[in-house]
């Protein structure tokens, strides 16, 4: 399957169809910048083009097709938590984070700083950081 998802479309209807739910995000354009013009952006290309955000977020393949008919370069964004089943910690290198020593081999995806996602099954009460530059995203994340 993966061989057969060549558009961040393919990549949301993909995770809708295992239950996560997601959201289009901004993007970088040919100038480098987010595309949501704001010359003083502290996330480009990582936040949600939804008026709503991560409470926008969908699994249906329908709203999916809808958003990224008119921001077709948007970038995907899952949604953790209850919503999608997950919880994941964020290990970023460029904030001090380092991979914890025993970390349970499980699902995880490389992030643009370097870092890994990793992910679990959703759980309740997770801390919301677990050293510097470790962060649990959870209900209400993405």
């Amino acid at each position: 399957m993966a061989d057969q998802l060549t558009t961040p479309l393919d990549y949301a209807q993909a995770y809708a169809g295992i239950g996560w739910a997601v959201i289009p995000l901004h993007w970088i354009n040919e100038a480098g910048k987010c595309s949501c013009v704001d010359t003083a952006c502290r996330a480009p290309g990582k936040h949600p083009l939804t008026l709503n955000g991560v409470k926008a977020a969908s699994k249906n393949l329908s709203v999916l097709a809808g958003w990224w008919a008119r921001w077709p370069q948007a970038n995907v964004g899952v949604a953790t938590g209850q919503i999608s089943g997950i919880s994941v910690v964020d290990v970023d290198p460029r904030n001090g984070g380092e991979t914890p020593p025993g970390m349970p081999n499980t699902v995880t995806a490389l992030t643009g700083g370097g870092g890994f996602h990793y992910v679990f099954a959703h759980r309740t009460g997770l801390p919301g950081k677990l050293g510097p530059g470790i962060d649990v995203k959870n209900d209400g994340g993405y």
